[in-house]
């Protein structure tokens, strides 16, 4: 390949080759024509020396254009390229807008161009990999928030703006105390800043609506790690050493709402399994040392003391009975695809009436079933007949007497509702919410005195649910409760 000589190469040389070349012509001629002293010019040697003196100069204008044209080109392509800098990727030019004559400016465009596509693509990757950082931690479940030293407000998810109750969109560049009010989690803040070191806590935020426990970790932002996403510190739970800088706070939040409710449940469970096992063996226990402690007694004591621990003996079991039964249901021993058939409904009701009757009759109470629609369903008879039981139960228990509790049966396109409605001593709004929670009672001394063990209402719950229906209640204290059931209708497959 032939080389290219550049315009800066042969641009000086062209200027003083010019000028010398000028400059000797005219000696040469000044030499050659000019007479000796005393003699004239004669005019053909005059014209000659004009004719050198104008082709001189001529030939200087020329060098002169060539050299001025020649720059005025090089200036735009060097404009071209200097203008090409700044958005490499986008390429401005192409390298035929280089003169051939300037072969450098051919080089350097080439050199700009693969290094604006090698910078291109590293751009493209590092906005690849942002995207996705971003994207994992918008769709984080737990929340975090960076702080700079001032507790300016850095970066945030989603999750923690939640959580916090707070603008994501407006809260970044913003101070966390003006948007947070929370005693407990700004000292932490001030404690990590002034230690180094990581702390964590619990905290509950209150609302209008609600309570939300959080678990929070306050650690440092560590300076070496904010260029990996959001500067976790390499070394948790350890002051920043002398290489690392602190520059602000990382809180991490972890919803722990239901596991807080969970354990709530778990330990109300206990109490009032141990209270409600309590009454009955103290009864029974204190029957048996008095009948141990009495060598003689009449047949009459004798007897009220063996009832005594006889009905306690029964109400035992029933509370051991209902409690294996909710274990059983929660477990899905009893509410597999396997333990479906398809039932009347109607015939379901009708049974249920015919074993409550003979209590209700007792208090002159009315059971009536209103609806004739014929309604076959793929149920779990035993189960559903048994929450359909205790709802006529405790319609009959907490109704005066000569009322009446009718059941009654409404067939739609994807469901059937069975309602169960009493005119008895009505519920307040206050125990709604959780008359299906375990052991719950509106009326202690009357559940008990009524027999009641505390679970009826949660096995109902708990059955239903196993259907993939629901149960709710409406109730107006004097006038009566309505309990109503919604189970989907499910295909049973052909065998």
């Amino acid at each position: 390949m032939p080389r290219k000589y550049s315009f800066l190469q042969v641009f000086w040389p062209a200027i003083v080759a010019g000028g010398t070349l000028t400059i000797l012509l005219g000696i040469w001629t000044f030499n050659t024509f000019l007479p000796s002293e005393g003699e004239s010019i004669p005019p053909d040697s005059l014209k000659i020396i004009w004719l050198w003196l104008v082709g001189g100069l001529l030939i200087t204008a020329a060098t002169i254009y060539f050299c001025h044209t020649r720059l005025r080109a090089l200036s735009k392509s060097l404009e071209d390229l200097t203008g090409l800098i700044p958005e490499l990727h986008a390429s401005p030019i192409s390298s035929h807008s280089i003169p051939p004559w300037f072969p450098e400016g051919d080089r350097l465009f080439k050199n700009l161009t693969s290094f604006g596509t090698n910078a291109q693509k590293e751009l493209d990757l590092q906005r690849q990999k942002i995207l996705e950082k971003e994207t994992i931690l918008s769709i984080l479940m737990e929340g975090y928030v960076a702080l700079d030293l001032k507790q300016t407000i850095l970066d945030l998810n989603s999750a923690a703006a939640e959580m916090l109750q707070i603008d994501e969109s407006t809260a970044r560049n913003e101070f966390f105390g003006s948007l947070i009010r929370h005693v407990v989690l700004l000292d932490l803040v001030k404690k990590v800043l002034g230690c180094g070191k990581e702390i964590q806590d619990d905290i509950e935020i209150r609302t209008d609506e609600r309570s939300l426990y959080l678990q929070v970790l306050c650690r440092p932002l560590i300076e070496s790690g904010i260029s990996e996403g959001i500067g976790l510190p390499p070394n948790s739970g350890s002051s920043p050493s002398t290489m690392e800088k602190q520059i602000g706070v990382l809180i991490l939040l972890n919803d722990i709402t239901q596991l807080q409710r969970l354990e709530t449940v778990r330990r109300d469970f206990i109490a009032n399994v141990s209270h409600e096992l309590k009454t009955p063996i103290t009864s029974i226990k204190g029957s048996v040392e008095t009948l141990l402690q009495e060598e003689e007694m009449d047949g009459s004591t004798l007897n009220r003391f063996l009832k005594i621990i006889a009905r306690h003996s029964d109400r035992l079991n029933s509370i051991i009975e209902d409690l294996l039964t909710l274990s059983r249901i929660e477990q899905g021993q009893l509410t597999g695809v396997e333990h479906l058939q398809v039932t009347s409904i109607n015939q379901l009701i009708q049974q249920v009436i015919q074993v409550c009757e003979h209590s209700a009759s007792e208090k002159g109470i009315k059971l009536e079933m209103n609806g004739d629609e014929i309604l076959d369903a793929a149920v779990n008879p035993p189960l559903l007949e048994q929450a359909l039981i205790n709802l006529v139960e405790n319609a009959i228990k907490y109704s005066d007497p000569k009322s009446l509790v009718t059941l009654s049966l409404e067939k739609q396109a994807d469901q059937f509702i069975i309602c169960v409605k009493d005119q008895g001593f009505g519920i307040e709004a206050m125990h709604l919410e959780r008359i299906f929670e375990r052991f719950y009672r509106i009326d202690v001394a009357r559940s008990r005195k009524l027999g009641g063990t505390g679970l009826g209402l949660s096995i109902v719950k708990h059955i239903i649910q196993a259907h993939q229906g629901t149960v709710s209640v409406t109730s107006t204290p004097g006038e009566g409760s309505t309990f109503l059931i919604k189970i989907p209708f499910i295909e049973m497959n052909p065998i």
